[in-house]
């Protein structure tokens, strides 16, 4: 049977959605605590910046980078606030974290067409608690987070770790050319690029997917 990788953020999940409530609600908690840098960054999203130029960050999860985030710009900040502006972030991400549409329609019909598998960047523990909330671990014959194998995509191990080695064909479908494209084409697989979420803008890099998708229903017309 072939496999399909799916990628989590952004491909299955609605996670830029809820990344931006969330630093909606990071936005009046430095205002009320006057931490006056911060806002500005918000403001001028360089908060955005941050994120998409740092490779590190894959390994990372959402309490690792905002510490370090506000720690840019306030090296010696109280322990006390990098906890509060934490529980701020994740209370109000997990409050709109939901599949994308289409997502579990997709699920169901690849389910049994197909292995299906999950290769996602991030820590084992934030992974971990985004799939037990959006209840998917029981369409995945593997799943494989970065944080656990201690390396990110697009190294190709991320990709071979779920593959049962007697496919013919396998699928890579995610957002972020650099990392899932990129990861899908050196383990040889056909790759279908989701233009979704905090990477859907075009860049000039060099890396071309197999197919582009706008919704995840354009699916049934590749696999």
């Amino acid at each position: 049977m072939d496999t399909v990788i799916f990628d989590l953020d952004d491909t299955l999940a609605d996670t830029w959605h809820a990344t931006k409530r969330a630093n909606r609600k990071l936005f009046f908690y430095f205002l009320k605590k006057r931490l006056f840098k911060l806002v500005r960054a918000l403001i001028f999203r360089e908060n955005v910046d941050f994120i998409a130029n740092s490779s590190y960050i894959l390994l990372m999860d959402s309490n690792d980078i905002i510490r370090m985030f506000i720690k840019n710009y306030y090296p010696d900040i109280p322990e006390e606030f990098l906890d509060g502006a934490v529980m701020e972030f994740d209370k109000e991400f997990f409050r709109n974290f939901k599949l994308n549409e289409g997502a579990l329609d997709v699920l169901d019909y690849l389910k049994g067409r197909y292995r299906l598998c999950l290769v996602t960047d991030g820590t084992l523990r934030w992974q971990e608690q985004k799939i037990e909330l959006l209840g998917i671990n029981g369409y995945f014959d593997k799943i494989a987070i970065a944080g656990a194998l201690g390396t990110s995509k697009p190294d190709p191990m991320n990709f071979m770790e779920v593959l049962s080695g007697s496919e013919d064909k396998v699928y890579v479908i995610g957002d972020r050319v650099e990392t899932d494209i990129a990861g899908g084409a050196s383990i040889g697989a056909v790759t279908i690029l989701f233009k979704n979420g905090f990477f859907n803008y075009d860049r000039d890099c060099g890396i071309v997917p197999t197919y582009t998708i706008e919704h995840l229903s354009e699916l049934r017309q590749y696999l």
